[in-house]
């Protein structure tokens, strides 16, 4: 976590560095109501192939129009750069700008297996096993299975956390209907 806070603070006084000149030049201009005119600049920063999963904070800032910027995306222990001409996102801001920066995963996938027990008075049986692959060190959540004649039961924890060596196994129960 400091190291993601050290990049931030040194893409802030970059940006500071960098944009001086231009945010002093344009501190003089205003609108009819004497209000500076801005606009907001926003970075995020996404896992790729992970719809929509965050890899870090994202980056906001608000500032007069015409200023230029200079961010350096984090540095982030599990993943790199998707593109490396990400490193540092730049430009001129004349208006409100998003811009998305993708870091893979740089982890090993491993392989989890989640097998469904069904579970009568006296015995248990596996109904089925599957094998899926995930990054080591994830918590993934084992999905769901119907099975006839057998019902989920109830209150499982359904997550699993995936091992480097590819060994961690879920087992989820289900138990026989009577009903027939």
């Amino acid at each position: 976590m400091r190291k993601n806070r050290t990049g931030f603070i040194a893409a802030m006084l970059t940006l500071m560095l960098v944009c001086l000149p231009v945010l002093s030049a344009g501190a003089g201009e205003r609108t009819a109501e004497g209000m500076a005119e801005t606009a907001v600049l926003t970075v995020r920063y996404y896992v790729s192939g992970a719809e929509g999963k965050m890899a870090a904070e994202p980056y906001r800032a608000e500032m007069l129009l015409g200023s230029c910027y200079r961010v350096e995306s984090p540095e982030l222990e599990v993943f790199t750069l998707t593109d490396p001409g990400q490193k540092f996102i730049e430009g001129s801001l004349e208006e409100d700008t998003e811009v998305s920066v993708y870091y893979s995963d740089s982890r090993e996938p491993a392989e989890y297996t989640v097998e469904y027990i069904g579970r009568d008075e006296s015995s248990e049986k596996v109904l089925a096993r599957d094998t899926f692959r995930a990054a080591a060190g994830d918590t993934v959540n084992a999905p769901e299975r119907s099975f006839e004649n057998y019902e989920k039961e109830a209150g499982q924890d359904m997550t699993l956390s995936v091992s480097a060596d590819g060994k961690a196994v879920k087992k989820v129960y289900y138990s026989r209907n009577s009903r027939r």
